[in-house]
């Protein structure tokens, strides 16, 4: 595997390791992948979640349907759309809204 670092990356990685806090520039790519994947897996969590609160907000509202208790289309529509946007701009506002 190749990698070129931008001229600010290498300053970077050439200061760690001077720092000591690195033995080589391996480590500190190392380090960085490393965290790169545990924050993956954490936003990979918070949308597991998300999809868990959700799939039982529906069941509720199925239950609900069975009541006899409902609001307009419309009206669950937007706020579905409302709560998509906020969970957009929580987990990912640097990949334009995608989670």
């Amino acid at each position: 595997m190749e990698f070129e670092p931008t001229p600010q990356q290498r300053r970077f990685i050439e200061t760690s390791v001077r720092s000591g806090r690195f033995s080589d520039e391996g480590e500190v790519l190392r380090e960085g992948v490393e965290l790169l994947r545990a924050h993956e897996m954490a936003e990979w969590r918070r949308y597991e979640a998300w999809m868990e609160e959700t799939r039982e907000r529906l069941r509720q509202g199925l239950e609900a349907l069975d009541r006899g208790e409902y609001v307009q289309g419309e009206e669950v529509i937007r706020g579905a759309e409302e709560r998509l946007e906020r969970f957009r701009d929580e987990v990912a506002p640097d990949r334009n809204g995608r989670p």
